[in-house]
């Protein structure tokens, strides 16, 4: 089972400690009225009641098979995705959503169960451009007169899996956190081959340090002087002011630290959330950032102001996640901050159902073993997973290519370190007296995967290629965006597995490979 990362609201602000273990998730929650934490098993795959309010969620990617964003779990097949460069238009964006890319998730949120269903997804963009230096020693590289650094959290993706596969003069686009300092913690990285055509002009990221009179140029915190009209601003009438959070597009990487934008992105709370300059005021968000300041009742998050009231104030560099509400000028007034330390907690049942350990995670993944060699190595959506120290939910752990798995760890230089592992099927046969440990379905969840379709009797008899090959019938799947089969076409598809390890899709939609 899982501990929520639920809070209970007391009349005066407190501290609560979800877990006993050391450095566990710590809640800070805001006045309120009555209500409790809860506890459940996994995040429901159920739809999410369209009753909810709408709330928006703005962060890394924590997790493949839908999208973890801030501990939610979203569908996302039928969201519509917008590109990074175009985060307010009509662009679409259509690759592969990854681990590690930063993303504002508007949908449906049921916090109770951590489950959400996505309206509108906007690819948060970073940095884009050719390496100019790189310290292995510091873990560190240079980018556009842009300080990049890696973590042990940092996913990379493309021709290389760490920082020492990297080369100056590679063309690589970086997702992650902007700083106060002016540098850029870096999520998630994807490098690219010189003839890809996966690059147009250069991008900038970064936090407004000062703004001239005239409104036709401002200085970001690293130094760069960014030239622009008004006209370039993007989304219309968005305000450019000191603090800002802004991602700017130029046709050239800086010359001198001078830039000149082709456009400028105002990437605020506000923004994100209702897609314009104006803003809903009362609008549910939660963002995560790091924390660059602190004072009195309020805080900046990444370029974002908090209003934090009488909440305990987190450290300077502390990463967070905060809840609150949109205030007419686009600070959130925060009701509930998470601390990340060591991430949430997680309980893994023995043999005999009770809870046998008790460990951490920051990262999750939903989905079929692939690329299978031994518990050390394999993957899960497409991610390289070391699971030869984890826990087995029921000590059921007899993994295979096509096993459907919930996977709980901590990503550490580009492999996610399992803390646990769970057979959803063979488990919920075992808990319910259903089934056995043989049972090859995904325990009546649905999942999500990108892969190739082929059929050779449309649609009962296909089958879904990814890191493994998986037999699937799409009879009862619903095509979105207007979509239809074409033989070898990539997908993303939404189902579940039978009991005889068939993926039956309910949804289905085309994408790009990358």
């Amino acid at each position: 089972m899982i501990r929520s990362s639920g809070f209970t609201r007391q009349w005066q602000s407190r501290i609560q400690l979800m877990t006993t273990s050391a450095g566990a998730l710590l809640v800070l929650t805001a006045c309120g009225g009555g209500g409790s934490s809860a506890s459940v098993s996994s995040p429901p795959q159920a739809t999410v009641n369209p009753s909810l309010a709408v709330s928006t969620y703005t962060g890394p990617v924590a997790g493949l098979g839908s999208i973890i964003v801030n501990g939610v779990r979203f569908e996302t097949v039928g969201a519509f995705v917008h590109d990074g460069d175009d985060p307010y238009g009509s662009a679409k964006y259509q690759s592969v959503i990854g681990l590690g890319t930063t993303v504002a998730v508007a949908g449906n949120v049921d916090e109770k169960s951590a489950a959400g269903s996505a309206a509108d997804i906007r690819i948060v963009g970073g940095l884009r451009g050719k390496i100019t230096a790189i310290d292995l020693q510091l873990g560190t590289l240079q980018l556009n007169a842009q300080l990049v650094k890696i973590t042990n959290n940092t996913v990379f993706d493309g021709n290389t899996t760490s920082l020492a596969g990297l080369l100056v003069g590679n063309q690589i686009e970086v997702y992650g956190l902007p700083q106060t300092d002016g540098s850029f913690v870096a999520t998630r990285i994807e490098s690219y081959t010189e003839t890809s055509g996966a690059f147009n002009g250069v991008a900038v990221r970064g936090i407004v340090a000062s703004t001239t009179a005239g409104d036709d140029s401002f200085t970001l915190a690293n130094g760069i002087s960014v030239s622009y009209s008004a006209d370039k601003v993007v989304p219309k009438g968005a305000l450019i002011r000191v603090g800002s959070d802004v991602r700017i597009i130029s046709a050239a990487a800086p010359v001198s630290g001078k830039l000149l934008a082709t456009k400028v992105l105002v990437l605020g709370a506000g923004e994100l959330t209702s897609g314009s300059s104006t803003y809903t005021i009362g609008s549910i968000v939660k963002i995560k950032g790091i924390v660059d300041s602190v004072s009195g009742s309020s805080m900046v998050v990444s370029g974002t102001k908090v209003d934090i009231g009488n909440l305990p104030a987190p450290a300077i560099g502390a990463v967070v996640e905060v809840k609150g509400s949109l205030s007419s000028t686009g600070t959130i007034v925060a009701s509930q901050i998470e601390l990340e330390g060591n991430g949430r907690s997680v309980d893994v049942l023995g043999v005999n159902g009770q809870v046998t350990y008790t460990g951490n995670y920051k990262q999750e993944l939903y989905g079929i073993v692939g690329n299978y060699v031994s518990l050390s190595s394999f993957t899960v959506q497409g991610v390289q997973v070391d699971a030869s120290k984890a826990r087995f939910e029921y000590g059921v752990s007899n993994l295979a290519n096509n096993s459907y798995v919930e996977i709980k760890g901590n990503l550490v230089n580009g492999i996610l370190v399992a803390t646990k592992v769970e057979l959803k099927g063979a488990t919920t046969g075992i808990s319910t007296g259903t089934g056995n440990s043989s049972d090859l379905s995904s325990g009546n969840r649905n999942f999500e995967i990108y892969a190739t379709l082929n059929c050779t009797s449309y649609p009962a008899t296909c089958s879904l290629t990814g890191s493994s090959v998986l037999n699937a019938n799409l009879s009862a799947a619903r095509w979105e965006d207007g979509g239809q089969y074409v033989n070898g076409m990539y997908v993303e598809a939404k189902g579940y597995l039978d009991a005889k390890g068939v993926f039956q899709v309910i949804k289905i939609e085309a994408k790009k490979k990358r």
